[in-house]
């Protein structure tokens, strides 16, 4: 599956293919976190269209689920746990990504796109814009 994905990167500058290891350690998982909606990177860029980056990515397994569903892993996972370390929930974001990975998926679509987390982006398949 070929999407049209959004990342917003506050700090700036060209990422897509350029730069490695700028993953997140969210509460859905450690990767790459995406949007199919330019609105949402927007807001991750803190409004700076000028951060939002864009890219056709090849997606071979998406595991697609409801914010509601992603909420249960994230619990079960402890990634949202603030009484935990923020090193402890990296550690667990990392754990929840690996489950998913151990299943054959390669992201996670959560609610249509409006985030699309990629596993392992070192290896996905990005096409610039």
């Amino acid at each position: 599956m070929r999407l049209t994905l959004y990342r917003g990167v506050p700090w700036g500058g060209r990422y897509a293919g350029t730069t490695r290891g700028l993953t997140d350690a969210g509460w859905y998982g450690r990767g790459e976190y995406w949007s199919t909606q330019r609105s949402v990177a927007r807001h991750y860029a803190h409004g700076k269209d000028k951060h939002v980056i864009a890219s056709d990515v090849e997606l071979d397994n998406p595991l697609a689920m409801t914010y509601d569903e992603a909420n249960v892993y994230a619990g079960r996972f402890r990634t949202k746990d603030k009484t935990l370390s923020s090193w402890e929930r990296h550690d667990n974001a990392a754990a929840l990504s690996q489950f998913f990975m151990s299943k054959g998926y390669d992201s996670l679509i959560i609610d249509d796109g409006s985030q699309v987390l990629l596993f392992d982006p070192e290896n996905a398949r990005k096409f610039k814009k």
